[in-house]
């Protein structure tokens, strides 16, 4: 079996080159972003080395996903995809650079507000513990978010048909 694919099966941590470049690219979309004044937020995930951008333009927050592999729930792939291989080499860094602040300038998929989407996980997680209905998951997180992104997406597209 490959370094690769190995690495994927049993769940490493990615390489410390893999993590220099990510610090590299997030620091380039926050450059992006201050210098254009767009309001921009980073989440780490909590189950793998993937990171979400949120830039808020023109009323609309925007997502960004940068893993070394794809999403697995439905919340991440609400989000506009930027894969970088393990391990990194100079030119797919380059490249994601550029893609970077192209998406921060004017890309990446339409998503809800970082701050309500961890309200509404917070006042839900507080009920189940409440209710002592059970264990509130990753998964049930990951519904929300994805709810909450696709109720954003559709009411971005609803506005935006009507303004036209």
């Amino acid at each position: 079996m490959n370094d690769q694919r190995q690495r994927r099966s049993i769940h490493l941590l990615p390489s410390p080159e893999w993590c220099r470049a990510l610090d590299l690219i997030l620091s380039q979309a926050e450059r992006e972003a201050a210098s254009r004044n767009f309001p921009f937020a980073i989440e780490r995930s909590s189950t793998s080395e993937a990171r979400y951008l949120h830039v808020l333009r023109q009323d609309a927050w925007y997502g960004i996903r940068v893993a070394s592999h794809f999403p697995k729930y439905a919340c991440s792939r609400d989000y506009f995809q930027v894969l970088l291989e393990e391990p990194p080499c100079g030119v797919s860094i380059a490249y994601a650079c550029r893609q970077i602040s192209d998406l921060v300038r004017h890309g990446g998929s339409v998503v809800g507000c970082p701050d309500e989407i961890q309200t509404e996980i917070e006042r839900r997680r507080a009920r189940f513990v409440d209710d002592l209905e059970g264990r509130f998951t990753h998964r049930d997180a990951a519904v929300i978010r994805h709810q909450m992104n696709q109720r954003a997406k559709w009411t971005w597209t609803f506005f935006d048909q009507a303004d036209t």
